[in-house]
């Protein structure tokens, strides 16, 4: 579909869904045009740098994307009524019982991190930008929380620390060029034996940013990619 054709699409309901905003909640066209555009520059910029300033653009544009849409940070997902205990149970059940040390990558309002806290697991919540989930979980003791990257974790953390890596729906953030690299971040500062519990869209029942909203082929948001697997 042309993208800049949107005649004819409930783009407000369209996204409503998308992010499991309530129908009370105010959501104009205008806000959602105003996501659709800024993303889409931002992505433009993250999709051309290079090694050696990805930390500091990606920083930046997440820092401006959540500042910018404040909103959309306090709304995403809050149309959700499922129970942590009901939505997050296949997490757990892969994570196996407590005592476990967990390192989450991407871990946005920290909902699942905090829940997983709750059944005596030692947590540890990081995003890129403290705009997105730092402000979140201020004053959870039972959570620590820091910045990553979520490529170089050895640069963040010690090595062969954690028992349990987790993310949801985060690789599909990241450059492509730096998905091997992130593996084998994970791989350095799990301990021998330990576990990554991940989960992406894929593509073929994509997209599934914001590009969905306006019914495109491909994602042309934030999901830098998404993938086969």
């Amino acid at each position: 579909m042309e993208q800049n054709n949107f005649t004819g699409i409930d783009i407000v309901g369209r996204y409503r869904k998308n992010y499991s905003i309530p129908a009370e909640a105010e959501v104009t066209r205008e806000m959602v045009m105003h996501h659709w555009n800024l993303e889409r520059g931002l992505t433009k910029e993250l999709m051309e740098t290079t090694p050696a300033n990805r930390w500091e653009v990606f920083e930046r544009n997440y820092s401006r994307l959540y500042n910018e849409l404040d909103w959309l940070n306090k709304l995403v997902h809050s149309g959700l009524s499922t129970p942590p205990a009901v939505r997050y149970r296949a997490w757990v059940d892969a994570i196996g019982p407590a005592p476990k040390k967990i390192y989450e990558i991407g871990s946005g309002k920290g909902t699942m991190i905090s829940y997983l806290s709750t059944l005596g697991y030692d947590c540890k919540a990081t995003e890129i930008t403290r705009e997105r989930g730092g402000k979140f979980l201020e004053g959870n003791e039972n959570v620590k929380l820091g910045n990553t990257d979520g490529i170089h974790l050895d640069q963040f953390e010690e090595k062969s620390s954690y028992d349990v890596v987790l993310s949801d729906q985060v690789i599909e953030h990241f450059h492509p060029k730096d998905i091997l690299e992130h593996f084998e971040g994970v791989h350095s500062i799990l301990k021998p034996g330990g576990h990554y519990i991940f989960s992406t869209p894929h593509m073929y029942t994509g997209p599934h940013d914001v590009s969905i909203v306006f019914n495109c082929d491909t994602a042309m948001g934030m999901h830098l990619k998404e993938y086969k697997f």
